[in-house]
């Protein structure tokens, strides 16, 4: 209700807070009824829920009207369906990166292998066991020039470890929840300097 008479992330911000009043008085409850763990269960989360729903929203909020191609990931290492594991180890030792889109002959993201999948392959299959074998489905691509809150939104929900960007039916990026938190984070330090937010203005076009 608050959203149809307040700025949404005004109104999230006050509907979190009421969330976070709600819990510690369900926590102060739980100390009157001799600690009772069902009511501090509760309190924890809500509280928690409250916490990262503001959080989330106001991330959103903050890039609304940024393109994706300020956040993407432009240096990025692929795998093939045909490569092992021992090419993905490889990978993983060489650089920083956890998950790699596996492209096929097309040149189109055919799959994701993730750091997580990789570990769990690694102790059930053998090392010259295809990526195609244990890859998990690639989330559909997101084009650079949209727009980086409703690209953040498909993170978030489709719970997807990386977003294939693409410009004109090309790969060109990807893009990813911690990239786009480093994006806010670099913001947070300018404004800190400048007063000003400069989250479009970060990566030239």
């Amino acid at each position: 209700l608050l959203a149809y008479k307040l700025p949404y992330a005004k109104a999230t911000r006050i509907a979190a807070s009421v969330g976070q009043g709600m819990a510690i008085l369900f926590g102060l409850l739980a100390v009157v009824n001799g600690f009772d763990p069902f009511l501090l269960i509760i309190a924890v989360f809500v509280y928690v829920g409250a916490q990262q729903e503001a959080h989330a929203t106001l991330m959103r909020s903050s890039i609304r009207g940024v393109p994706v191609r300020q956040a993407m990931i432009t240096q990025f290492s692929t795998l093939a369906p045909a490569s092992t594991l021992d090419d993905a180890v490889e990978l993983i030792l060489a650089g920083t990166e956890q998950d790699f889109p596996v492209l096929g002959v097309d040149g189109q993201v055919a799959g994701v292998l993730t750091r997580k999948r990789l570990v769990q392959a690694l102790a059930e299959q053998p090392r010259t066991t295809r990526v195609y074998d244990v890859m998990q489905p690639a989330c559909g691509a997101v084009e650079a020039a949209s727009m980086l809150d409703e690209a953040l939104v498909r993170l978030q929900e489709d719970e997807c470890p990386l977003l294939p960007v693409t410009q004109g039916g090309r790969l060109v990026g990807l893009l990813t929840l911690e990239n786009v938190g480093e994006l806010m984070m670099l913001a947070n330090a300018i404004q800190r300097r400048t007063g000003q937010r400069p989250v479009s203005e970060l990566r030239s076009a």
